[in-house]
């Protein structure tokens, strides 16, 4: 996968002159589920949520997914362990590679900490960072099945004080549910899922980078004086003339302070080439975006 680094071969080359404690404590720490999978039909989005407890700890495990698709924002926290602001480096189990996920966002809100970050179930390489327009190739229905059902668990490591591994179990019921509940979605935002999976072509932003710019350009000065950072992800609903008629912005977001003003900014200046059906037919469909507000240290 893009940006893997595999480090087993380098840590196995001085692991016999390490003391047993030292191994033990850069071992992950094996965390079970303490909670069934609960999917949450939200107004903007699909999530499934899980709890996991550990060696005396729990983390809360988040999938979300903001229209129909392969990429999901992870949100994993935990009001036991102490978060680090080291970069997370994850991978399914059984897989073997570790990815760095970039951009990572550290939260501590109500005696909670953690980190969110964009993934995907499929072991392609494709680029996740907010604003970029590349797409999966389709991915088989037998394919996906065989990827789902093969995943056990999720590590992460670098973002906590112990690197931990969740015991997900097999992960195709609980994405049967996101599709459904994605399904379901699309039809209370008036769109059809069955003309959404047979698009020939999504709607398209037309020159995305020059109108995100002129959204981040905007940074509310508020916020802005006050050093605050943060990151909002948005659906728009584009109409078959290209324009944006609807925004709804993330309103489970670690922090919610961008929102309004994400979605005024972005209805303002993005505009696209309309979806087109499987005839080639301009219709109305969906756009979603992640906004990133950093501010320079």
């Amino acid at each position: 996968m893009g940006g893997a680094r595999f480090i087993f071969h380098v840590a196995a080359l001085g692991l016999c002159a390490l003391p047993a404690a030292v191994r033990a404590a850069d071992e992950p720490l094996q965390m079970a589920p303490a909670s069934n999978w609960v999917m949450d039909y939200a107004e903007d989005s699909c999530a499934l949520r899980r709890a996991f407890e550990g060696g005396g700890n729990r983390a809360y495990l988040e999938l979300r997914q903001f229209g129909p698709g392969e990429q999901f924002q992870v949100t994993l926290g935990s009001d036991t362990l102490s978060r680090t602001s080291r970069t997370p480096r994850t991978r399914f189990e059984p897989d073997d590679g570790l990815t760095e996920r970039l951009p990572a966002y550290f939260f501590d809100r109500d005696g909670m900490h953690g980190v969110l970050y964009t993934d995907s179930l499929r072991p392609t390489a494709l680029d996740l960072s907010p604003g970029r327009t590349g797409r999966f190739p389709d991915w088989p229905a037998a394919e996906r099945e065989a990827r789902e059902r093969s995943v056990t668990g999720l590590t992460v490591i670098g973002s906590f004080e112990r690197s931990i591994s969740l015991s997900t179990g097999e992960m195709h019921q609980p994405m049967e549910a996101m599709r459904k509940c994605l399904d379901e979605l699309l039809a209370h935002w008036g769109l059809d899922a069955a003309v959404q999976r047979t698009l020939s072509r999504p709607a398209r932003p037309v020159d995305q980078m020059a109108w995100a710019r002129r959204v981040q350009a905007s940074y509310p000065m508020d916020l802005l004086r006050a050093g605050r950072s943060g990151v909002v992800n948005i659906r728009l609903v584009v109409g078959a003339d290209g324009k944006p008629s609807s925004c709804i912005s993330n309103k489970d977001a670690p922090d919610s302070a961008f929102e309004k003003h994400a979605c005024e900014a972005t209805m303002r200046h993005a505009r696209f080439e309309p979806a087109l059906d499987i005839n080639g037919v301009p219709v109305a469909s969906y756009f979603t975006t992640t906004i990133s507000y950093q501010v320079s240290r």
